[in-house]
């Protein structure tokens, strides 16, 4: 059974987007980008990509947290990353070849999102302009928050909740 959708955020007053990304970028780039843009409500638990799937849509969240989570071996599932309105959805899109590595599903509602299809997310990345900084800083702060609970983990141990009892 299809999960209803959460009521839309409000936007901003000057008719920009949540997203910090989208807001940054001086009006010519925008206007060539919101053309693409599809605005839609999102509802809790929404899947936006599959682990090992193509990557149709970035996704650009305009409020709410999305996770994005990894299946182990032994079929538990992790949660490797957070995204909120600073980023986007799909940096495979930007970093790889625009296969999904985990799952994206959201977390907390009552948003709405843009999705930009991947080809014209590239196209404007190939401007190498505001859009393409914006992408690129916000994929080095999550890399570097990945790599940071990658060492946080491996350095302190964590007790699993089993274990006390829970």
């Amino acid at each position: 059974m299809p999960t209803r959708a959460t009521p839309a955020q409000p936007g901003r007053s000057d008719g920009r987007p949540q997203n910090k990304i989208l807001a940054s970028l001086p009006a010519d780039d925008f206007a060539r980008l919101q053309r693409h843009l599809r605005m839609l409500p999102v509802a809790l638990k929404q899947t936006f990509h599959v682990a090992e799937e193509p990557i149709r849509e970035v996704i650009f969240l305009n409020g709410g947290v999305a996770s994005i989570t990894t299946n182990m071996r032994d079929g538990t599932t992790v949660e490797i990353a957070t995204v909120g309105h600073e980023g986007f959805l799909g940096v495979e899109a930007f970093l790889g070849n625009g296969i999904a590595v985990g799952h994206s599903r959201l977390q907390v509602p009552d948003t709405d999102a843009g999705y930009l299809p991947v080809a014209v997310f590239r196209a404007e990345l190939e401007r190498r302009g505001p859009f393409f900084d914006g992408v690129q800083r916000y994929s080095q702060a999550l890399l570097k928050l990945m790599m940071q609970s990658a060492a946080c983990f491996a350095v302190h141990p964590v007790r699993s909740a089993a274990a006390d009892g829970c």
